[in-house]
């Protein structure tokens, strides 16, 4: 992605599966790919800019999208479970 900002180019989904074979020596599904591009491809030209894709995920960062990734034990985790269900149900 980097390289396609400095470009000022959005990157395809062949581009963007390859990118990722590169980068993690990990296929990914095209079906995978498909979806990310549904998700962040807001202006639907089939491509995905930087600009797309850093706007989701600040947009995601906000609402607490590393939320389940904080673990919380014992008694705190216990507080922090209660406090989290009751704003949930407010």
């Amino acid at each position: 992605m980097r390289m396609y900002t400095i470009a000022n180019q959005p990157i395809s989904q062949s581009e963007f599966q390859r990118a990722v074979k590169i980068s993690t020596g990990h296929d990914i599904a095209p079906h995978v790919v498909n979806t990310v591009f549904q998700i962040f491809d807001k202006d639907g030209d089939g491509k995905l800019s930087y600009k797309e894709f850093i706007g989701v995920m600040k947009d995601r960062v906000n609402r607490g999208f590393r939320y389940h990734l904080m673990k919380y034990e014992g008694w705190e985790g216990f507080k922090s479970c209660v406090k989290h269900e009751m704003k949930a149900s407010a």
